[in-house]
């Protein structure tokens, strides 16, 4: 069964962040001061089939708000070269 309330709730979130310029941390668009596990569970669709390398959303752990953070990736290490002896 699909579950409307919760797309929804993801499109608010992303449509919060667009609006705001894609800050770090955004205040819960939906106005909750309380209820932690509708935004974990948010958190956890919002990260659904994301590469959590690249992307990742996450709780602000004030129990108010969104992060979102970008996952730097380590720079590959250049090959040394070999000199002939």
């Amino acid at each position: 069964m699909k579950r409307p309330r919760q797309a929804y709730n993801i499109v608010k979130i992303l449509r919060a962040f667009e609006a705001a310029g894609w800050p770090p941390r955004i205040d819960d668009p939906h106005g909750r001061k309380t209820n932690d596990e509708t935004r974990r569970r948010d958190v956890s669709n919002l990260n659904r089939g994301l590469d959590t390398t690249l992307l990742k959303f996450a709780c602000d752990g004030n129990g108010t708000g969104f992060l979102w953070q970008k996952i730097v990736q380590p720079k590959a290490a250049k090959p040394t070269k070999r000199t002939r002896k």
